[in-house]
């Protein structure tokens, strides 16, 4: 018996990611699927190919040993069938994952690049809060993600770009004479924010753990222009990246942005991938996003204050 490309694929791919699971996702197929074929191949090259263990498959070291063999071979076999479809288009996939805040202000910009430059290159798009983004970028569920201030950034490559400023939006009903506003202003007021474990939510809890206070009515939803408006009619506060705000400033009556006192340390947005995950594709998407992006370390100008 000999083995089949399908098989090698397996292995390979649950090497690389580190779990069937994973693997499954990389290859669109079930977990059960990839752990048979898996299976197949050390039936028939008769040596086990991972330990399996509480903490997922470890290579052993004959596994180790042909790894690199097997991914000449998919790599040949790669070539092999793009020359027999040279007049076809050869299209490539690319999973990638945006913050609502990316996706609303740079994500168009980024993907009308991406297609001028690589008009082959097809896009699988998945919006979410950061720290699902970070989650499934673990997973291998996504090849890059644009995610804010990452949690356990170890196993990945991250590439700043952005500072991603903080400000409260506000209506009409909640008092605020001046242009800053204070957690004890704040304490007992319906506060809207993103569950957790978000970072805007994880950020409002710290702004008043400094202070000895902890919000007493706080709600979550998605997305953040539905925060906005829920803190507008609530007689509430919302804690909104500041680009985000200002989008949505004209389009709803009586809002107000209000800078934090003390203030609240901006979030920075990168472009990340798992560590050893750079393929070209992978590559244009963050240099891409590097070249649409304008990172600024440090402190930025503070927002002027608007109301209306």
């Amino acid at each position: 018996m000999r083995y089949t490309l399908a098989q090698a694929e397996a292995f390979y791919w649950t090497a690389r990611t580190g779990g069937f699971r994973a693997a499954a996702l990389r290859m669109r197929l079930s977990q059960p699927a990839i752990s048979l074929r898996v299976r197949e191949l050390e039936h028939v090259l008769g040596q086990p190919l991972f330990v399996r263990g509480a903490r997922g498959p470890m290579l052993t070291a004959f596994g180790e040993s042909i790894l690199k063999d097997v991914e000449r071979i998919l790599s040949l076999a790669r070539d092999l069938e793009t020359r027999a479809r040279q007049d076809e288009p050869a299209f490539r996939d690319v999973r990638i994952g945006a913050a609502e805040t990316y996706a609303t202000l740079s994500l168009p910009a980024l993907l009308a690049e991406l297609g001028r430059r690589e008009p082959l290159l097809r896009t699988e798009i998945t919006v979410d809060l950061s720290a699902r983004l970070e989650t499934m970028l673990l997973d291998g569920e996504l090849d890059v993600a644009f995610i804010a201030t990452p949690h356990a950034p170890q196993p990945l490559v991250l590439h700043p770009l952005l500072d991603i400023h903080l400000v409260w939006a506000v209506g009409p009903a909640l008092p605020a004479e001046a242009a800053t506003i204070s957690p004890k202003s704040l304490v007992d007021r319906p506060i809207f924010t993103n569950p957790m474990p978000s970072n805007l939510y994880l950020a409002i809890q710290r702004w008043f753990a400094e202070h000895g206070l902890k919000p007493e009515r706080l709600s979550t939803c998605v997305p953040i222009s539905i925060l906005i408006l829920l803190a507008v009619a609530g007689n509430g506060a919302a804690l909104v990246p500041v680009d985000l705000a200002r989008q949505n400033f004209h389009s709803i009556p009586g809002l107000r942005l209000l800078a934090a006192e003390p203030a609240i340390a901006p979030h920075t947005l990168h472009a990340a991938h798992r560590f050893g995950d750079e393929t070209p594709d992978v590559s244009l998407v963050t240099l891409l996003a590097k070249e649409l992006s304008c990172f600024r370390p440090g402190a930025i100008e503070p927002t002027k204050v608007r109301s209306r």
